[in-house]
This record gives C-alpha cells, structure tokens and sequence, in this order.
C-alpha cells in the first residue's frame, strides 16, 4: 500500500513577502528560485503543491504547471485569495 502525500496550497506573494530581503520588490529570479525549492520539497515527501499568485502574464485567470507544481495566476483582476 503506498501513502499519497498531501495536498498545499500556497499563496505565493505572501510567503516570499514574508522572507526578510533588501529588495522592495520580488523579482522573477525569486520567484523561480521559490518554485525550485518548492519542487525540490513535493518530490521529497510526495506532496501536491499548488502555487497561487496575485495576478498574471494574462488578463484572466490561468495556470501552468512547473517542475512538478501547479501555478495558479489571478489574472489582472482578482486577487490570490479569491482563487
């Protein structure tokens, strides 16, 4: 019998706003390090992570899938927690 991990779900600009940098502004380079760490870590104990952001490259909402994580985007017009 194998154990399926969980399932998390993050929201994105919260957490790497939470992390102290001496930039104002998260960049693409952080955000691509963040999805790296977060692959690295569903692999190691078997979870499902869905990673969702404020906004987008699209106007709607959309999503994409990213070294084993689901990216949800907001789209323009809503916000991360209406997702």
């Amino acid at each position: 019998i194998r154990i399926m991990g969980m399932v998390i779900v993050i929201d994105g600009y919260n957490v790497l706003r939470s992390i102290p940098t001496q930039e104002d502004q998260i960049s693409e380079q952080d955000r691509q390090e963040f999805i790296k760490i977060l692959s690295y870590y569903s692999k190691l104990k078997s979870h499902k992570i869905i990673l969702v952001f404020d906004a987008g490259p699209y106007e709607w909402p959309n999503q994409e899938r990213k070294k084993g994580i689901y990216i949800m985007y907001s789209g323009a017009h809503e916000s991360a927690d209406d997702c």
